[in-house]
């Protein structure tokens, strides 16, 4: 008998969980735009600097899920040398993962052209990293 109310408990919870569960998205912006030189001097307001538009690279069904795709991104644009080739470091940006992030589908952030099952995009602002 006891068994029947952990069993009914257990099935809830995970029900619950696998409802609850939302898409993550690689998102960032384009490689070749970050890569000009001329693009962070438009972008800068002192201590911000943008609107940076973030595309999505790719969908996940979990944070987990995205984050190792993000690594590997992030150690792309270091092969690429998009920071360095952009200037972005005069500014203080020294690792491509400021332009690189996993960001929930719930983000009140994300934009939608086109309707719910568009892709989404990302237009904000970053913050100019702290000199240490």
């Amino acid at each position: 008998m006891e068994k029947i109310p952990f069993s009914i408990v257990a099935a809830a919870v995970f029900l619950a969980s696998a409802a609850h569960a939302e898409s993550w998205y690689l998102m960032a912006p384009d490689e070749k735009l970050i890569s000009e030189p001329r693009v962070a001097i438009r972008m800068e307001h002192g201590p911000v600097f943008g609107p940076i538009e973030f595309m999505p690279r790719e969908k996940f069904a979990s944070r987990a899920e995205c984050e190792p795709r993000r690594q590997q991104l992030i150690a792309k644009w270091w092969r690429l040398s998009v920071i360095k080739r952009g200037n972005w470091d005069r500014y203080g940006f020294t690792n491509p993962s400021a332009f690189i992030h996993c960001i929930p589908a719930s983000d009140p952030q994300l934009k939608r052209r086109g309707g719910p099952d568009a892709a989404p995009s990302l237009e904000t602002f970053i913050n100019r990293p702290q000199h240490r």
